[in-house]
């Protein structure tokens, strides 16, 4: 049986831009887990966040890194809208290690009282170790 396939488009706020034909798709939706869509799944709309998803084409998967976004299924097109996405192929071990390190030396030092600056730290943090966990 082949599998028909969908158009997918990954587009981050920073304009980055991903458009091709794919089998399907699997991302961690909140509240649902992780899911999987294809052509002629039913529509949803939903938020994402700090995650790991896949897509596949020709039984091969293609694994990406985002920091959170939105997802649009529709019959004919999946969209995510990201804020960041990075490919498992572009991730650089080193240059998260620093940036996870520096995360985590800044929140050593903030307190809770520091709401912005922690929660801009943590969200760093949470980043960092979402990109560690697609390249081990």
């Amino acid at each position: 049986m082949t599998n028909s396939l969908i158009n997918f488009e990954l587009i981050s706020s920073d304009g980055k831009y991903l458009n091709k034909q794919i089998e399907s798709v699997y991302v961690r939706v909140p509240t649902y887990g992780v899911m999987g869509f294809l052509s002629g799944s039913a529509p949803l709309v939903g938020a994402l966040d700090i995650s790991n998803f896949y897509i596949v084409f020709k039984g091969k998967k293609e694994y990406f890194a985002m920091s959170g976004g939105m997802l649009d299924v529709r019959k004919d097109k999946i969209i995510i809208l990201a804020d960041t996405f990075e490919s498992r192929e572009e991730l650089d071990k080193e240059r998260i290690l620093e940036a996870k390190k520096r995360a985590e030396q800044k929140l050593a030092k903030l307190s809770k009282e520091d709401a912005l600056d922690y929660e801009m730290a943590e969200f760093s943090l949470k980043k960092a170790i979402n990109r560690l966990n697609l390249i081990k």
